[in-house]
């Protein structure tokens, strides 16, 4: 049978017989790398972590320049003797007191600032008995002694470890969107207190000047979540970034690696490093524009500077939430104390700071534990789920908000995406399963002729779903 060639300008070669007495060589058999793809995939994975490594290391130097973290601690226990003689409730300085303070000294100090407030106005307490001021006065509590337990390593007597941002080497990208968003508010912070500086702000108000309605409740879940995830922070784990994070199977899978294999653990960032290293300061003094650098133009004191590195020390070793809580608390406050006459407002305001009592108890993080497989189906795990994501989008509001204290109601507060929808998935999937049964078709004939003939000599069809 003849073969014709498709190309029949292009004359065939013969093939070249192997010289005798000679084996025949190997032959190259073509054959497509079906890994080739996902070597690839992985090298460029690395890729993206090393330069997401490079940028957090760039972030780092932009928040140490200037400013030491591993030699902060040793600056504030020197500033305190200074700051708590002759301290008033309201100022700067009491609040470092209220966040620095041992536990004993926080106590004593409060005694003194509400005889010291009673003493100066003569005044009775003013209380609020509403179901909502109640709620902003426990919230407010929860949030200074959430400060508290933030800044417990920088505090006398301390041995907590810190685990700084930077050494979240296997999530750069996490760690550097954190940065990010710390800067800009840390940013706005500056802004704002040497705004105070120029007109002191009177109407300083723990309370939410809003009724109740959805945007109050907003601001209330986005300052709980705010909350949540400063606690988050005080562990290694950070916020949970995957629905993935909350099956059973994770969580198994992750205790076994961190148990049996502790290196691979720390590779893929669920065990912290074995020597953390401190990040010191990228440069000996902060220049104009930089971040630890109030504007040359306003005149700042020493405890500007301890406010200021109080946040960046929160940038670098907590992260977004921290910083975010710690500059919404310090604008409640002022350089100096109150002044000889002060409104029933203002006087609330500074019992209210004077109340404050810590819990002297230490936060510590329940580990995860997996759901029981065998009454996995008679759970709600939808709700779970749904609790997740609104998480994360109220984290997306923090970042879209520079600061949750405002003074009146007309400040639009928006969430950066609509709440979705509640309804459960598993339901939705059941009462699909009901309703797309395949029906069964039951032809009805007359029984009688009188059936027949009221009918007009139609047949009746009905269907009927099968169970």
């Amino acid at each position: 049978m003849d073969i014709f060639n498709f190309s029949p300008g292009i004359p065939e070669e013969s093939p070249q017989e192997p010289p005798k007495g000679k084996p025949v060589g190997p032959v190259d058999i073509p054959f497509d790398d079906f890994d080739t793809g996902y070597a690839m995939a992985e090298e460029k994975a690395e890729q993206i972590n090393a330069a997401e490594n490079e940028r957090l290391d760039e972030l780092m130097a932009k928040f140490t320049k200037g400013f030491d973290p591993g030699t902060y601690a040793k600056e504030i226990r020197a500033s305190l003797p200074k700051l708590v003689t002759n301290l008033a409730p309201g100022s700067y300085n009491h609040l470092l007191a209220l966040v620095f303070e041992t536990y004993d000294r926080f106590q004593s100090l409060q005694i003194d600032m509400e005889a010291w407030l009673q003493h100066r106005y003569q005044r009775a307490k003013i209380a609020r008995p509403s179901n909502i001021c109640i709620t902003d006065e426990t919230l407010f509590a929860l949030e200074v002694e959430m400060l508290r337990k933030l800044l417990e390593p920088i505090r006398e007597g301390s041995n907590k470890d810190v685990f700084w941002l930077s050494t979240r080497r296997a999530a750069p990208t996490w760690a550097c969107e954190q940065l990010e968003e710390s800067a800009k508010v840390i940013e706005v912070f500056k802004t704002d207190i040497c705004s105070a500086l120029k007109s002191p702000d009177t109407t300083r108000t723990i309370y939410i000047n809003l009724p109740v309605s959805v945007k109050r409740t907003a601001i209330i879940s986005i300052k709980q979540s705010r909350l949540d995830a400063c606690k988050e922070s005080l562990s290694w784990d950070k916020y949970t970034g995957s629905d993935l994070e909350m099956t059973a199977f994770y969580q198994l899978y992750k205790s076994y690696v961190s148990t049996n294999d502790p290196a691979r653990a720390r590779a893929s960032g669920w065990l912290p490093p074995l020597c953390p290293q401190t990040p010191r300061s990228s440069a000996p003094e902060a220049q104009e524009g930089d971040l630890a650098k109030w504007p040359a133009s306003e005149p700042t004191e020493n405890i500007h500077e301890l406010l200021l590195k109080t946040a960046l020390w929160l940038g670098v070793a907590r992260g977004l939430a921290a910083v975010h809580l710690f500059c919404d608390v310090a604008r409640l406050f002022a350089l100096t104390g109150p002044p000889a006459e002060v409104t029933d407002e203002h006087l609330c305001f500074l019992q209210n700071l004077t109340h404050l009592r810590s819990e002297g108890t230490r936060a510590f993080l329940s580990p995860p534990l997996p759901c029981d497989a065998t009454t996995l189906p008679t759970r709600n795990m939808d709700y779970f789920a749904d609790v997740q994501r609104s998480g994360h989008r109220l984290m997306t509001g923090l970042m879209d908000n520079m600061t949750l204290n405002w003074k009146d109601g007309s400040t639009k507060f928006n969430l950066s995406s609509p709440p979705r929808n509640r309804r459960s998935r598993q339901r939705e999937m059941q009462q699909l399963a009901q309703t797309f049964v395949v029906p069964r078709i039951v032809v009805e004939a007359p029984s009688t002729p009188e059936d027949d003939s009221e009918r007009n000599g139609q047949v009746a069809v009905s269907f009927h779903s099968e169970a």
